[in-house]
């Protein structure tokens, strides 16, 4: 019998699910995403008396970071503007380390979050695309900016999906899954097509290149076995 899915669990569907979508669309809203992600988990688990393992390499070197940034404020032209920037990365670097404390999920809830992530994408990519055709209506509705410029407003949301979208073609191409892998493709190729990011077409190049170096000589990549 399949145990139901914990309020945890829900909440990490909920938010990768989000985030081809409304990352897409406002490219800052990913860090917010993964960022509160991460926090609700530490809190959840401080619930249950189950605090976040911090990992210590990462944590020090976090921690280094933060440090640096916060002694820059002594030489800086503008200190004010320089501590507010050094609070906000120390911020980031403390939800960041939570999110990546996070408990790994069980096996039918990576399941379930790979499917959803599939479903999550191809619409997040077919919305840039008929967005694209419209004349960045949608963004225009969003933004006091004319077009073309109001297109280069899903540039860092392509950049990051273009990360995104690998662990879920690889698991596809790992389940022999090409339905869902050609569901996802399709609007992912589309997206690139018409987007204003250079970065994200060479990084679709690479990634495609290193996909397909990946599959056909496995020993390239580390694979855990549970």
């Amino acid at each position: 019998m399949i145990e139901p899915l914990t309020t945890s669990q829900w909440l990490t569907i909920a938010v990768f699910a989000a985030l081809p979508n409304v990352g897409l669309i406002a490219g800052p809203s990913y860090a917010l995403l993964v960022f509160g992600f991460g926090v609700a988990q530490a809190v959840m688990g401080g619930m249950q008396r189950q605090w976040p393992r911090i990992d210590r390499q990462l944590g020090l070197l976090a921690l280094s970071f933060a440090a640096l940034c916060s002694a820059s404020v002594a030489w800086s032209v503008d200190p004010t503007r320089s501590a507010m920037a050094a609070l906000q990365v120390t911020a980031v670097l403390v939800a960041a380390l939570f999110a990546l404390a996070s408990p790994l999920p069980r096996a039918e809830t990576s399941e379930r979050l790979f499917r959803v992530m599939v479903l999550a994408t191809a619409v997040g990519c077919a919305i840039l695309v008929v967005d694209t055709a419209l004349d960045f209506t949608l963004q225009q509705h969003l933004l006091d900016r004319a077009p073309p410029l109001v297109g280069t407003k899903y540039n860092r949301g392509m950049d990051h999906l273009i990360l995104l979208v690998w662990p879920v073609l690889g698991y596809l191409a790992w389940r022999r899954d090409w339905k869902g892998a050609l569901l996802i493709g399709v609007p992912l190729l589309g997206a690139v097509a018409v987007t204003m990011s250079l970065a994200a077409k060479v990084a679709m190049i690479v990634g495609v290149l290193v996909l397909l170096g990946a599959l056909w000589l496995p020993r390239l990549v580390a694979c855990e076995r549970a």
